[in-house]
């Protein structure tokens, strides 16, 4: 495998960076931060991406350490060969491994490849087996123990069929882990033993169940017995309250229709007075706001007027600008406050008039308690005169009694009738008073927090709103200053003369004198509301006359039941039945549970007997299966040993091969174990690389690197990413290196990073 050239779109540090790739020794010398270990990671990252993490550490983290540091796209391309044909990897990467894109070219046919997985499987290596092996970092060399490493070496000694049996071992484990935890409690074994015990529990409970069910069955029959009798019972109660009802409904009918018919009358009475003061032709809705505004312009072009000459312009805008210091509203806001305002008022006059409703549906009887009171009092009044005048002390006391137990009972009536009552009038009206009082309310909060913000007072909201609708188009007219001081006069006083001249004519019709232009339209809005409203109300109660005839059939002769059955009795004898049933019903639902549950769980006997032995079985199976896989791991574990140790002599003899060239012969006697671990013999010990110095283990494992490299790769030979891999080595071991480093490419294409000349 050669690499060719690549590109560095963003990457860490580096950005918009290009480097084309010699076929020998690339030596990439540049000062400590110019970006080489970010440069090795991206060469890296090209082939075999960014893996996922959510380690916060950024050592262990490339994806968050190298995400560039000047933004834009995370990424780039690299262009290598494989098997002598020519490819380009494009890789840019996200937040997440779910966002990276990859695409693979083919540059002799220039199409994509449809295997992202191309370069390691035409390569036989993963991400973690190129950190382990071509891919040197500066003083630190990762554990060769890698168990892809170990395969591959495996599949020198024999032919390209070779089993890998770390991966028949981990399926093997994986099996055996599934059949029984290692450690702790779990597995399939533990599972089915869990259930085996569980189902002999149930066995016992079944045969325990089948002894309660005839019981059970008995006390049901018997409360069912009981449960008949009170029905029968309460059927026949319930025939005689339905005859009673029956009754009284028909004569509740007639009283209530007699009631809607004397509403009616009553609407339509007050209807044709108001009719008769608007002179047969009320105004209608448009009518009323044309006159509404009519007096708008007369007040405000008379108050500007009065006012004329005052103060200049810029006076006014001054002003006007701290009357909206808290910001000037927007039309929309004019206009939402508006009609809010025209929803308040048709809401208020509903209520005033259901208020109204209320009052006249207690007047007849605390008229009569009224006119008894008055009698009460003269005759008081009478006794207290007698007694002025002597005219007779014994004719006194008794028109003072009389007069006084007169004046309780008028008293006593007015209260009786205002508490009792009720009309359906009234009712409806209360009703309206309850549903409209809320939203009144809110509606009433939000304008009060409006006019507010002007500083206007909410206790008069048609003025309060109609001052900031003035004040703002006074700031816009004035802003816009259209017109001179005189255009505006004569205008002013144009539209005064017209207002004037149509608000009396129109006035004149009504009231005399016809200027009271506020006190008149109040009465005119008042009377056409209430107009409206009554309008509605007949129609509504002419349509509840029609339907109500259609759907009952009333006798206008009905006169008051005089039947004397007492439903009151008979409805609380059927309570007590009824809770007597409902206490025998409970049972019942109770005992069927109880028997239901019994009966289930009796019949289940079958099945648990035969689940136990089905248990049973599985349970010894699933244990032969167990020992029959610790056995066959153990004897895969020998032959794995064996196998690799078949490769541990020659590539102890490339390990030397390297070492000699770094040091000499000054090296002991060498061995490598089969997970890769080196011991060197020292005065007649085998010591591990820990012994040693820094230099000398990196030595140790540099050349461990090569020999496994060697190995590993003998079709195709990577790229060396070398990362300053003699950083800790001393004069005459870096001259060697270097020397190695000249020999190593003419077999590899080396990429060779570093800071220093002296290692160059």
């Amino acid at each position: 495998m050669k690499l060719l050239r690549c590109y560095v779109q963003n990457y860490g540090k580096l950005h918009e960076f290009e480097y084309n790739f010699k076929d020998d020794l690339n030596i990439i010398l540049q000062d400590n931060g110019w970006g080489k270990s970010t440069f090795a990671s991206f060469i890296k990252s090209m082939l075999f991406g960014l893996p996922a993490t959510t380690k916060r550490d950024l050592d262990e983290n490339e994806r968050a350490k190298y995400t560039p540091w000047q933004g834009g796209k995370f990424g780039g391309w690299l262009e290598f060969t494989l098997k002598n044909k020519p490819y380009r990897i494009e890789r840019f990467f996200g937040s997440t491994q779910s966002r990276d894109t990859t695409i693979i070219y083919d540059l002799t046919t220039n199409n994509p490849l449809p295997d992202n997985d191309f370069i390691e499987k035409s390569l036989g290596i993963n991400a973690d087996t190129f950190m382990r092996s071509t891919y040197i970092e500066q003083g630190i060399f990762s554990n060769a123990n890698d168990e892809n490493i170990k395969s591959k070496l495996g599949k020198l000694i024999k032919n390209e069929d070779t089993i890998d049996l770390s991966q028949v071992d981990e399926k093997l484990l994986a099996k055996q882990t599934s059949l029984q935890l290692l450690r702790g409690k779990g597995g399939q074994i533990y599972n089915v033993e869990c259930e085996l015990d569980n189902t002999r529990k149930l066995i016992t409970q079944c045969e325990q169940a089948k002894k309660q069910t005839e019981l059970v069955g008995a006390q049901i029959a018997e409360n069912q017995k009981k449960i008949d009798e009170i029905n029968a019972q309460i059927n026949i109660l319930r025939s005689q309250v339905q005859f009673a009802n029956d009754e009284r409904t028909a004569y509740a009918v007639y009283q209530h229709f007699e009631s809607i018919k004397n509403d009616l009358t009553k609407l339509q009475a007050e209807q044709n007075e108001i009719i008769q003061f608007f002179k047969g032709t009320p105004p209608t809705k448009q009518q009323l706001d044309d006159l509404s505004q009519l007096q708008r312009e007369y007040n405000n072009a008379k108050s500007a007027l009065d006012n004329f000459g005052e103060t200049n312009n810029n006076y006014k805008v001054t002003k006007l600008n701290e009357y909206f210091a808290n910001g000037v509203p927007t039309e929309q806001e004019l206009t939402k406050a508006n009609n809010d305002l025209l929803t308040l008022n048709k809401m208020e006059n509903n209520l005033n008039f259901s208020h109204n409703v209320i009052e006249k549906s207690n007047s007849p009887i605390k008229l009569v308690g009224l006119g008894i009171s008055c009698l009460g009092g003269l005759l008081a009044v009478l006794a207290i005169l007698f007694g002025i005048l002597n005219v007779g002390t014994s004719l006194a006391i008794i028109f003072g009694v009389i007069g006084v137990i007169i004046l309780a009972i008028g008293i006593g009536t007015t209260l009786w009738g205002n508490r009792i009552y009720k009309t359906p009038a009234k009712i409806t009206a209360q009703n309206n008073i309850n549903n409209n009082s809320a939203e009144i309310a809110r509606i009433k909060e939000n304008l009060t927090f409006f006019v507010l913000k002007y500083k206007e007072n909410p206790a008069n909201l048609d003025e309060a709103l109609y001052n900031i609708k003035f004040n703002y188009k006074s700031l816009q007219e004035l802003e816009q200053d259209k017109y001179s001081s005189q255009d505006r006069k004569e205008q002013l006083q144009k539209t005064l003369n017209n207002s004037y001249t149509a608000l009396v004519q129109f006035y004149g019709e009504f009231f005399n004198p016809a200027d009271k232009f506020s006190s008149n339209y109040d009465i005119i809005k008042s009377q056409a509301d209430r107009l409206n409203y009554i309008s509605k109300q007949c129609e509504e109660k002419e349509q509840m006359l029609i339907k109500f005839a259609e759907q009952n059939n009333i006798d206008t002769n009905k006169t008051q039941s005089n039947q004397s059955t007492d439903i009151n009795q008979l409805n609380k004898r059927i309570a007590e039945l009824e809770y007597t049933r409902e206490e025998y019903t409970n049972r019942n639902n109770e005992l069927n549970s109880r028997l239901i549950t019994f009966s289930d769980t009796a019949d289940s006997l079958g099945f648990y007997e035969t689940k136990e032995k089905e248990l049973e079985e599985n349970l010894a199976k699933l244990k032969n299966d167990l020992e029959l896989i610790k056995n066959t791991r153990k004897y895969l574990e020998i032959a794995k040993n064996n196998l690799t140790s078949k490769y541990l002599t020659p590539l102890s003899d490339a390990f030397m091969n390297y070492a000699k060239k770094f040091i000499g012969n000054s090296f002991g006697n060498v061995s490598i174990n089969t997970n890769l671990e080196i011991k060197i013999e020292q005065q007649g010990e085998q010591k591990q690389t820990k012994y040693f110095s820094h230099g000398v283990r990196d030595i140790i494992e540099l050349c461990m690197r090569l020999a496994l490299i060697k190995a590993v790769f003998e079709d195709e030979l990577p790229p060396l990413i070398m990362d300053d891999p003699f950083y800790n080595l001393d004069d005459k071991k870096t001259e060697n290196g270097l020397k190695l480093l000249s020999e190593l490419s003419e077999e590899f294409q080396i990429v060779y990073l570093v800071c220093h000349s002296s290692r160059a």
